[in-house]
Protein backbone atom coordinates (compact mmCIF):
# COMPACT_ATOMS: atom_id res chain seq x y z
CA UNK A 1 0.00 0.00 0.00
CA UNK A 2 2.34 2.80 -1.39
CA UNK A 3 1.79 6.28 0.93
CA UNK A 4 -0.12 4.54 4.21
CA UNK A 5 1.91 4.33 7.08
CA UNK A 6 1.08 1.37 9.68
CA UNK A 7 0.88 3.82 12.25
CA UNK A 8 0.98 7.60 13.12
CA UNK A 9 4.61 8.76 12.69
CA UNK A 10 6.34 11.39 14.57
CA UNK A 11 10.08 12.87 13.75
CA UNK A 12 11.65 9.48 16.03
CA UNK A 13 9.31 6.95 14.15
CA UNK A 14 6.58 4.37 14.90
CA UNK A 15 6.11 5.82 18.38
CA UNK A 16 2.91 7.80 18.77
CA UNK A 17 0.05 5.84 20.37
CA UNK A 18 -2.09 5.09 18.01
CA UNK A 19 -6.47 5.29 18.04
CA UNK A 20 -8.76 2.32 17.51
CA UNK A 21 -9.08 3.47 13.76
CA UNK A 22 -5.09 4.04 13.14
CA UNK A 23 -4.81 0.30 14.60
CA UNK A 24 -7.87 -1.17 12.97
CA UNK A 25 -6.39 -0.30 9.35
CA UNK A 26 -3.26 -2.24 9.21
CA UNK A 27 -5.20 -5.08 10.03
CA UNK A 28 -7.86 -4.82 7.70
CA UNK A 29 -10.45 -5.14 10.05
CA UNK A 30 -12.72 -2.41 11.51
CA UNK A 31 -13.00 -0.76 14.79
CA UNK A 32 -16.42 -2.46 15.41
CA UNK A 33 -14.29 -5.95 15.36
CA UNK A 34 -11.57 -4.28 17.93
CA UNK A 35 -14.34 -3.41 19.78
CA UNK A 36 -15.36 -7.12 19.97
CA UNK A 37 -12.26 -8.64 20.52
CA UNK A 38 -12.13 -6.48 23.54
CA UNK A 39 -15.25 -7.81 24.75
CA UNK A 40 -14.44 -11.07 24.05
CA UNK A 41 -10.71 -10.64 26.07
CA UNK A 42 -9.29 -11.65 23.25
CA UNK A 43 -7.22 -8.29 22.82
CA UNK A 44 -6.23 -6.17 26.00
CA UNK A 45 -7.59 -2.85 26.64
CA UNK A 46 -5.06 0.03 26.40
CA UNK A 47 -4.73 2.76 28.79
CA UNK A 48 -6.92 5.39 27.48
CA UNK A 49 -5.65 9.56 26.96
CA UNK A 50 -6.89 12.41 29.13
CA UNK A 51 -9.84 12.75 26.59
CA UNK A 52 -11.09 9.24 27.13
CA UNK A 53 -9.38 8.13 23.73
CA UNK A 54 -7.68 4.44 23.73
CA UNK A 55 -3.81 4.49 23.04
CA UNK A 56 -2.86 0.95 21.29
CA UNK A 57 1.20 0.49 21.08
CA UNK A 58 2.90 -1.62 18.68
CA UNK A 59 2.16 -5.06 20.99
CA UNK A 60 -1.61 -4.67 20.59
CA UNK A 61 -1.35 -4.42 17.12
CA UNK A 62 0.94 -7.70 16.91
CA UNK A 63 -1.90 -8.78 19.06
CA UNK A 64 -4.60 -8.40 16.85
CA UNK A 65 -2.61 -9.47 13.28
CA UNK A 66 -2.32 -12.61 15.26
CA UNK A 67 -5.95 -13.14 16.44
CA UNK A 68 -7.15 -11.74 12.49
CA UNK A 69 -4.83 -14.89 11.25
CA UNK A 70 -5.92 -17.43 13.20
CA UNK A 71 -9.30 -16.37 12.20
CA UNK A 72 -8.93 -16.78 8.97
CA UNK A 73 -7.09 -20.13 9.17
CA UNK A 74 -10.49 -20.69 10.93
CA UNK A 75 -9.65 -21.55 14.52
CA UNK A 76 -12.81 -20.66 16.46
CA UNK A 77 -12.20 -17.35 19.07
CA UNK A 78 -12.94 -19.46 21.76
CA UNK A 79 -9.75 -21.41 20.76
CA UNK A 80 -7.95 -18.51 19.73
CA UNK A 81 -8.66 -16.78 23.44
CA UNK A 82 -7.00 -20.58 24.49
CA UNK A 83 -3.89 -19.81 22.65
CA UNK A 84 -3.85 -16.05 23.06
CA UNK A 85 -2.51 -16.68 27.11
CA UNK A 86 0.71 -18.27 25.37
CA UNK A 87 2.66 -18.49 22.00
CA UNK A 88 3.27 -21.97 22.90
CA UNK A 89 -0.35 -23.11 23.13
CA UNK A 90 -0.54 -21.85 19.63
CA UNK A 91 0.68 -24.81 17.95
CA UNK A 92 -1.55 -27.35 19.78
CA UNK A 93 -4.42 -25.20 18.34
CA UNK A 94 -3.19 -25.28 14.96
CA UNK A 95 -2.85 -29.41 15.16
CA UNK A 96 -5.86 -29.76 16.80
CA UNK A 97 -8.05 -27.65 13.90
CA UNK A 98 -5.31 -29.50 10.96
CA UNK A 99 -6.80 -32.75 12.55
CA UNK A 100 -10.54 -31.91 12.38
CA UNK A 101 -9.86 -30.30 8.54
CA UNK A 102 -8.48 -33.49 7.82
CA UNK A 103 -11.14 -35.14 8.99
CA UNK A 104 -13.66 -33.27 7.49
CA UNK A 105 -11.95 -33.74 4.27
CA UNK A 106 -12.27 -37.77 4.69
CA UNK A 107 -15.70 -37.76 4.74
CA UNK A 108 -16.62 -34.93 1.92
CA UNK A 109 -13.88 -37.71 0.17
CA UNK A 110 -16.31 -40.67 1.56
CA UNK A 111 -19.46 -38.72 0.44
CA UNK A 112 -18.27 -38.16 -3.49
CA UNK A 113 -17.14 -41.60 -3.77
CA UNK A 114 -20.46 -42.78 -2.49
CA UNK A 115 -22.24 -40.44 -4.73
CA UNK A 116 -20.07 -41.19 -7.73
CA UNK A 117 -20.95 -45.15 -7.41
CA UNK A 118 -24.25 -45.19 -6.97
CA UNK A 119 -26.34 -44.81 -10.29
CA UNK A 120 -28.75 -42.10 -10.30
CA UNK A 121 -32.24 -43.27 -9.18
CA UNK A 122 -35.45 -42.10 -12.01
CA UNK A 123 -38.68 -41.46 -10.41
CA UNK A 124 -41.92 -41.15 -12.76
CA UNK A 125 -45.28 -39.58 -11.93
CA UNK A 126 -48.07 -41.76 -12.13
CA UNK A 127 -52.02 -40.90 -11.55
CA UNK A 128 -53.66 -43.64 -9.22
CA UNK A 129 -56.92 -45.41 -10.52
CA UNK A 130 -59.01 -43.72 -7.25
CA UNK A 131 -57.87 -39.97 -6.86
CA UNK A 132 -58.54 -38.73 -3.03
CA UNK A 133 -62.44 -37.52 -3.27
CA UNK A 134 -60.96 -34.11 -1.83
CA UNK A 135 -58.36 -32.83 -4.19
CA UNK A 136 -58.16 -32.30 -7.94
CA UNK A 137 -54.68 -33.35 -8.70
CA UNK A 138 -53.20 -36.44 -6.71
CA UNK A 139 -49.52 -37.43 -8.19
CA UNK A 140 -47.88 -40.24 -6.63
CA UNK A 141 -43.96 -40.73 -6.71
CA UNK A 142 -42.95 -44.48 -8.04
CA UNK A 143 -39.28 -45.75 -7.75
CA UNK A 144 -38.05 -47.53 -10.57
CA UNK A 145 -34.92 -48.32 -9.70
CA UNK A 146 -36.09 -51.11 -7.04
Amino acid sequence: MVGRHIAPRTQEGYDRPWSTRQLAEPANTTVNTVRHYHRLGLLNEPERRYNGYKQYEVQQLVSLLRIRRLAELGVPLAQISTAGAGADRTPGVLRNLHAELQRHIERLKKARTDIASKPPRRRTLSRPANPCPWSRVHVRVVDTAR
